[in-house]
Formats: C-alpha cells, structure tokens, sequence
C-alpha cells in the first residue's frame, strides 16, 4: 500500500508540488474531469502493477528453479492480481489528502497513517469488517474474507474518490 500510496500521491498533487496547478485553471477541461482523469490513470497503473507483479513473482519463481507451479501456485498466483487492485484501492484516501494539503506529504502521510490504522485494526481483532485491512486477510487464507466483507474495499474509492471530484471541483487558488 505505501508505494502505490505514494504513486496516488505524485499523479494527484504534482502540480501542487511543482507550482504549476495554476495552469490547471487556463485549460477548458474542468478541474474536477482533471481529477477524474487522474484517478483513472492510477486505476489503470494499480492494474498494470498488479499484472507485472503476478508474472515477475512466476518468471522468478521459474528461474530460481522452482519449477513449474502447481495447482495451489496458480490459485495463488492469480489472486495476486485482485488483491494488489484491491490494496490500490485503499490508498485512495490519499488524493484526498493532497488535494486538501496542496502538496506530496500529506498524501504520502495519509497513506501511513492508513497502513498504521489498518495494523491496528487487524491487531485488535476488528480487521474483518474494516475495508483498509480486508485484501491482507483475504491474502493470508481466502477462506476467511466472506463475498460481503470484500464487497466493502470498493466503498473506500467511491467514497474518498468522489471527495477527491469534490474538492478538485471547489479548487480555488487560495494559497
């Protein structure tokens, strides 16, 4: 979650961190379409990873000599590929943050505090219906994550992705 956090973080708020969201305001493109645009293309990154990361994990497997996977590896493997889009989609709280922080750090904070909360959650035993910590225990053992409990990661991008539309549709050049 910390890298595709921070990856969230530099394609919402680059403009921020670079001075140039003043641009921004001259195109005839809404900023809240901007916005939009951003998230689609982290979407499309987060599922990008998530593919290399599944066959980089065989090809490695392959050449260190493990030889070819087994049924169970490729169950495995091919969750790789869901979990990672659903771990992508936990961070996004952190457009929220840098588009209200008009900056990188608070967006790459947000994405801590989101990792610090989710391992407090999963500590106290309250992980399973908590959306932040649903993918790792679906991770750990399929078995235990019911269809409802991952039903809930996706309402983290829809709630903090369209107060990211929001506040990018309300963006002023106040500061």
């Amino acid at each position: 979650m910390a890298a595709l956090g921070i990856g969230l973080s530099w394609i919402v708020g680059r403009e921020f961190a670079e001075g140039t969201v003043t641009g921004l305001f001259a195109l005839p493109v809404r900023r809240w379409q901007i916005a939009l645009a951003k998230l689609l293309v982290y979407l499309g990154w987060v599922f990008a990873v998530s593919v290399a990361l599944s066959g980089t994990l065989l090809l490695l497997g392959l050449a260190l000599g493990y030889g070819a996977p087994g049924p169970e590896a490729w169950r495995s493997l091919a969750r790789h590929v869901p979990l990672t889009v659903l771990v992508g989609l936990t961070a996004t709280p952190a457009a929220w943050a840098v588009t209200l922080g008009r900056g990188l750090l608070p967006g790459i904070a947000t994405t801590i505090g989101l990792l610090v909360v989710a391992q407090v959650s999963a500590f106290i035993g309250a992980g399973a219906w908590f959306p932040l910590v649903i993918p790792a225990l679906w991770a750990i053992g399929p078995e235990s994550v019911t269809i409802a409990q991952l039903a809930l990661v996706p309402t983290v991008p829809l709630a903090f992705g369209a107060l990211t539309l929001l506040a990018w549709h309300r963006l002023q050049l106040d500061r």
